[in-house]
């Protein structure tokens, strides 16, 4: 019984020497997870406002309006198009950073989002204000389209649409097309891609 008893002892006392220990002053971080950017490129800084896969602003597209109506102020958008309600995306101190319209099929719900201010980033880097030469060195795999009634272009990339300040009303636009010094004037993450 005492060597059962000693050897219980001894395999504490060493299981016990062999862990680590550490406060919580002295507790190691976790170590941050973060892509590589492509050769001969920065990574991009952290944005302070993220536009995110589906959301903006912890507003997301299909969210019923009425869990986030007070965070909002609805508006009304008026373009070539015609008259449009839309709800205001600000900041804490009152910077517009965008708009959403409700969903067409479900008024009650968040449509596309609209980030028009170039304090916005994706994780990626894509920003509204950056050309269209800096657009196409971090991404690769996009359309580009023309709008017939607005005469817009857009890049379509995953579930976003960058607006560009270059003037098209040619559906099937060559992406070489584009002058390099076209800018992103908007960014749309869509409802539906």
């Amino acid at each position: 019984m005492y060597k059962v008893f000693f050897f219980i002892i001894t395999l504490t006392v060493a299981l016990t020497a062999c862990g680590t220990s550490t406060t919580p002053d002295e507790q190691t971080p976790a170590p941050e997870e973060t892509a590589a950017a492509p050769a001969g490129q920065e990574q991009p800084a952290a944005p302070d406002y993220p536009i995110g896969d589906r959301s903006f602003r912890g507003i997301r597209v299909g969210q019923p309006i009425g869990e986030i109506v007070d965070s909002v102020e609805k508006g009304i958008l008026q373009n070539g198009e015609g008259e449009f309600e839309i709800y205001r995306i600000s900041t804490e101190d009152g910077r517009e950073l965008g708009y959403f319209h409700p969903d067409p099929q479900n008024g009650s719900l968040v449509g596309d989002i609209v980030i028009t201010s170039d304090l916005p980033m994706t994780e990626n880097g894509l920003k509204v204000g950056m050309t269209y030469t800096e657009l196409t060195s971090l991404i690769r795999d996009f359309a580009v389209h023309g709008s017939e009634i607005e005469s817009r272009t857009s890049v379509y990339y995953q579930n976003l649409a960058l607006g560009l300040d270059y003037p098209s009303a040619n559906y099937n636009l060559d992406r070489n097309e584009i002058p390099g010094s076209a800018k992103v004037n908007e960014i749309t993450i869509l409802r539906a891609n």
